[in-house]
């Protein structure tokens, strides 16, 4: 734990899913045992965003899974540095694109979890 799930759009070319998900594992050692963190990329080829589709916007959006017993301020922390490190990473797959779109993050703190 945690979990974080990057869902994005597949008109999202070059954008480097490990860089991200190394960035974020090293920000997260400092509030978890980085051991038990997973991560993984969907990419969703059939979307539309708004009044676009996908030659003009993109999504991207990351879910955080956590377990019960942090702070609200820690949960906040955890959301807005990925979210910032989310959109540092695809900043310039952006740069090189016409694409318009969001880059969203959440955090959602478990009610139960089972692992075996």
């Amino acid at each position: 734990m945690p979990h974080l799930i990057l869902e994005h759009s597949s008109n999202l070319k070059n954008f480097n899913p490990e860089k991200f998900f190394e960035e974020s594992h090293r920000f997260l050692e400092k509030y978890t045992d980085i051991e038990s963190c997973k991560s993984r990329r969907v990419i969703c080829k059939d979307t539309y965003v708004g009044k676009d589709n996908l030659d003009s916007a993109f999504f991207a959006h990351l879910t955080v899974l956590i377990m019960p017993g942090r702070s609200k301020d820690i949960i906040q922390d955890i959301g807005n540095n990925l979210h910032q490190i989310l959109k540092r990473n695809l900043d310039p797959v952006l740069k090189i694109s016409n694409l318009k779109g969001d880059i969203t993050a959440e955090v959602k703190v478990l009610q139960s979890y089972f692992k075996a």
